[in-house]
């Protein structure tokens, strides 16, 4: 499993969802995996979008638009290998009609809950192939801002993790106890979790039996197999005035997969110090911040920026090792010949200023990136080192 894109940080009220069709009436919305899969890409790609752009949101609006390409929505789910999209419209337009009641377990004690809907609208480019077709994604401004200015309660998981899980109930009941894993434990009333996971179309589901034969076991099991967490749970029973003791809520036990466990299923992660280049990423974050930006998600910014400019690193990666491990005489032979070489150059020799090749007293640049500076000096290296061999 390739859990190495895709982390979601999610905030815990938006992991305690209850999904209407009309919440007025109380009538529940039945899911199919693959929208609740839509709803997280839909999400992590705005979010990254709007970080790779240094976009801000105008909460003054009601709702954003943002074009994605149905390719870009579609690739992580690795279900539409055939590029037929037709299917992956269809399921995007029945979200436009999707209610949601947010924060119903009450972890963000600073609110009660909120009550929206998740795409206001949605566009459809015109084209002839579904493969070039883009979606404008409408969605509301309160749903963003639970993702872009969450600073505290949140659960991190990869989204691949959530996507490899067939069962819907499996899906839903994974973030839900992900958030719980610091605490290891979460009772949940049993009726409440009905509709958490989606299963209040299942008028048997009502009876604790069927819930844990139809709803329960499997989402359990698929959660123990394929994620980064493993699950137990324990039945509550308590007698109701008037009647026998039943089951009112299930109290489940989170625990995290054993190293071992995670090595197998490839869930064992860099931590993104680790990542290629993220000293100099970093290095310039910290100068944007300095000079008043504001971030929204270090990580990701981090590594959009390492993605970005990888090739311009490694780059520069390679001239500042050069610089460190040649001797000062070479370095000064080379800047000789390099000056010689350049055209209409006046310095008798030259030197490395940001990366840039520059002249030793005139302070012109010849080279205008770091690519372009290991590419003349590849040229005059070899070159020298080849007179070198023949001295």
């Amino acid at each position: 499993m390739n859990v190495k894109n895709y982390e979601m940080n999610k905030p815990s009220e938006f992991c305690q969802l209850l999904y209407f069709e009309n919440y007025k009436k109380t009538i529940y919305a039945v899911l199919t995996p693959t929208q609740i899969d839509l709803m997280n890409i839909i999400i992590y790609k705005i979010r990254e979008n709007l970080i790779r752009n240094k976009s801000t949101i105008d909460y003054d609006e009601i709702s954003i638009p943002v074009e994605l390409s149905l390719e870009e929505i579609a690739l992580p789910l690795n279900k539409y290998g055939g590029k037929n999209y037709e299917s992956l419209l269809d399921q995007l337009n029945s979200l436009r009609k999707l209610d949601i009641a947010i924060n119903v377990l009450r972890k963000n004690k600073e609110m009660e809950m909120t009550l929206t809907s998740f795409i206001h609208e949605l566009t459809i480019s015109k084209h002839k192939t579904n493969v070039k077709k883009k979606v404008v994604v409408h969605v509301s401004t309160k749903v963003l801002s639970f993702f872009m200015d969450i600073k505290k309660l949140f659960t991190k998981f990869y989204l691949a993790i959530q996507f490899s899980m067939v069962s819907k109930y499996s899906k839903l009941l994974y973030e839900l106890l992900k958030d719980y894993e610091g605490v290891k434990h979460k009772t949940v009333e049993f009726e409440l979790l009905i509709g958490l996971l989606n299963a209040s179309g299942n008028s048997r589901v009502s009876t604790f039996s069927y819930f844990n034969n139809d709803v329960l076991k499997t989402a359990i099991t698929e959660i123990n197999e394929k994620s980064d967490i493993i699950v137990s749970y324990e039945p509550i029973k308590e007698k109701l005035e008037g009647q026998r003791k039943q089951v009112t809520k299930i109290k489940f036990n989170i625990e995290k997969q054993s190293e071992e466990r995670l090595k197998e299923l490839g869930l064992i992660q860099p931590t993104i110090d680790s990542l290629p280049f993220y000293n100099k990423a970093k290095k310039k974050l910290d100068t944007l911040v300095k000079g008043g930006y504001k971030v929204v998600d270090e990580d990701m910014w981090v590594q959009t920026d390492i993605k970005k400019n990888e090739e311009k690193y490694d780059c520069e990666t390679r001239l500042d090792t050069w610089i460190k491990e040649t001797p000062q005489e070479v370095k000064n032979e080379i800047f000789l010949n390099l000056a010689r070489s350049l055209e209409d150059c006046e310095d008798v020799s030259v030197y490395i200023k940001d990366y840039l090749i520059c002249g030793i007293s005139t302070n012109e640049l010849f080279t205008k990136s770091a690519k372009e500076t290991i590419e003349l000096m590849n040229k005059v290296v070899n070159d020298y080192l080849y007179d070198v061999e023949e001295e």
